[in-house]
């Protein structure tokens, strides 16, 4: 059986494409009820329709279903691997294996994002779209609206007017929180499967007919990033603005000429907006702080992540507590796991750039410390330069130690070619006021 037909045995039931096919990086829940709260949309096991396993919540939020998968890089034996040798993907879906110890037997592994609670899922929910503002109670993704902005800045739609928040990062996890049981902000993990199937649809198809991001020298996903309401590699996809001087530069959630241009799969089921439009808040690594409001610089390198035994739906917003995303090292211990030196880069600061070369950027590891970075987008030392690769879009990781950390994903409108799917910034806190947004997420069985 190949992943590009894999017809998935009970409970799944349904058919799953290969990269460039349509429907590819997206899939249906079939593993029991659907959550509560959940409908599926119109025609929505329909590969050809925009609404294929596209999920509606009941305060009106649009969310995609990403189906479990396998991931191997740099196999000799890839049918890519001539083409794109150490940075050759392969993705098989849930079928293909019946244990992740078969998986791991045969070179793929099971990807980070598909562990949570203590167990396997067989997939998540991820907003569609950036969040804006359900009222004042909470965050939800639709398309044309204005995305919070998790500052105090009245220009930007700020976040410290909604209740419980205060114009601070975390409220990310407040907002999402709100939205229902199950919900919370999505986490890095997430963010990086999404990457890793846009990197598959990149290897494996060469036309606009399934992929609309596709070009024979910018093959990624599209979004805006030049500072002008466009992007930087194809003006032809442009945004409508979310508000007058000075935010006129800021998108409208899901507002491009071109949809599918900026999905994580190239076609209008993905998600939208993961490449600039705004910085993107993610869950699932940090650092220990001395108290709520700590901001010192880190050189280290070490780092907490999150627990697979650990719901990411049960993390809250706070400093100390049980189940606070953020603590001391002692308290964080309940929920994290700490690495020294996770953060490679350790005390170094500023840019670099995805992709060196032929060098392997992201580490196959199937376990431990080298997987759990790949699954979080860090790449291996010897895969960054200054100025990336095509292949990679060209993406920025911005290198810093930060107590109280709080990763950020995409970039913004006006990062240029560093914004993208792989983009990354290590700089910020809990507490750091900005220009700064999120998306939901949930799991089912």
């Amino acid at each position: 059986m190949t992943a590009t037909d894999l017809i998935l045995a009970a409970p799944y039931a349904r058919v799953l494409k290969g990269p460039g096919e349509l429907g590819f990086g997206v899939g249906l829940y079939t593993a029991g009820a659907l959550p509560a709260g959940f409908t599926a949309m119109a025609n929505n096991t329909d590969p050809t329709n925009e609404n294929y396993g596209n999920y509606q919540y009941t305060d009106g939020s649009i969310l995609v279903f990403i189906p479990k998968f396998y991931y191997r890089i740099g196999s000799s034996v890839s049918p890519r691997f001539p083409n794109f040798g150490l940075n050759a993907i392969d993705i098989l879906f849930s079928d293909t294996y019946a244990t992740e110890a078969l998986a791991n037997a045969a070179g793929y592994a099971l990807h980070r994002a598909f562990k949570d609670g203590g167990a396997e899922k067989s997939g998540f929910f991820i907003d569609k779209f950036l969040c804006s503002k359900n009222g004042v109670a909470s965050g939800k993704s639709i398309k044309n609206a204005a995305p919070i902005s998790l500052t105090t800045d009245a220009n930007y739609n700020p976040s410290n007017v909604m209740t419980g928040c205060s114009g601070i990062l975390a409220d990310a996890l407040v907002l999402s929180r709100a939205r229902g049981a199950g919900f919370n902000c999505a986490s890095i993990f997430m963010y990086d499967a999404l990457a890793k199937l846009s990197l598959a649809c990149s290897q494996s198809y060469s036309s606009t007919n399934n992929i609309a991001w596709y070009g024979a020298t910018n093959n990624f996903p599209k979004g805006c990033n030049n500072g002008a309401l466009a992007d930087v590699n194809d003006p032809t996809v442009t945004f409508q603005q979310s508000g007058t001087a000075p935010a006129n530069v800021k998108p409208n959630t899901g507002s491009a000429s071109n949809l599918a241009k900026t999905t994580h799969n190239g076609q209008s089921s993905g998600v939208a907006d993961l490449n600039g439009a705004i910085w993107q808040a993610v869950l699932g690594i940090t650092t220990a702080g001395a108290n709520a409001t700590d901001t010192a610089q880190t050189t280290s390198g070490d780092a907490y992540v999150l627990k697979s035994s650990v719901s990411l739906s049960s993390l809250t917003s706070g400093f100390g507590g049980a189940t606070d995303a953020w603590g001391t090292g002692a308290n964080l211990s309940a929920n994290y796991d700490y690495y020294a030196g996770f953060q490679p880069w350790l005390g170094t600061t500023d840019w670099e750039r995805f992709g060196n070369g032929a060098n392997q950027v992201f580490s196959g590891a199937l376990n431990g410390v080298d997987y759990l970075r790949s699954c979080s987008g860090i790449a291996l030392p010897t895969g960054m330069s200054a100025a990336g690769t095509p292949l990679f879009g060209e993406d920025g990781n911005y290198r810093y130690g930060r107590a109280n950390l709080f990763p950020l994903a995409s970039g913004s409108w006006g990062n240029g070619t560093g914004s993208g799917v792989f983009c990354r910034s290590w700089t910020l806190s809990r507490t750091s006021v900005d220009l700064y947004g999120f998306r939901a997420c949930a799991y089912g069985s």
